[in-house]
């Protein structure tokens, strides 16, 4: 019983353990953009994908609600036939790389989001190609 809740706990604690890869770096190098492709889940018409934002070079960020951070994870949800994304949920944390306190955290439903063309040349145009996975 032990074994089964420890292999559940670390099915659901996937994006923590996550192997982060960078697809791309501000052009100043102050905003790195992490994604684990193994996060990834297809469905008929969308596909989702976790990706890391991390401040690591720059000073704290803070939010709407005064929370500073230093990183943040995303579920994105895109629509690869129609070049569109969401944001499924987000969650800021007080640490880089997604580490430390949680300081705010949302899910969007998904009937309520708004969905976003994919602008070409930008990190949502690198991460339609790896979600979608297109060459």
């Amino acid at each position: 019983m032990k074994r089964l809740l420890f292999v559940f706990l670390m099915m659901t604690c996937s994006v923590s353990w996550a192997e982060w890869e960078i697809i791309n770096i501000s052009n100043q190098g102050d905003i790195v953009l992490y994604t684990d492709k193994s996060t990834i889940q297809r469905n008929r018409e969308t596909v989702k994908i976790w990706v890391l934002t991390d401040f690591s070079y720059v000073s704290v960020q803070t939010d709407k609600t005064g929370g500073i951070y230093k990183s943040y994870k995303e579920e994105l949800a895109f629509k690869c036939l129609e070049e569109k994304f969401s944001v499924l949920s987000r969650i800021h944390f007080s640490d880089s790389m997604g580490k430390g306190n949680v300081v705010f955290s949302a899910n969007f439903k998904q009937k309520e989001q708004n969905w976003v063309a994919v602008t070409v040349g930008t990190s949502d145009e690198v991460l339609l190609k790896i979600a979608c996975d297109k060459k």
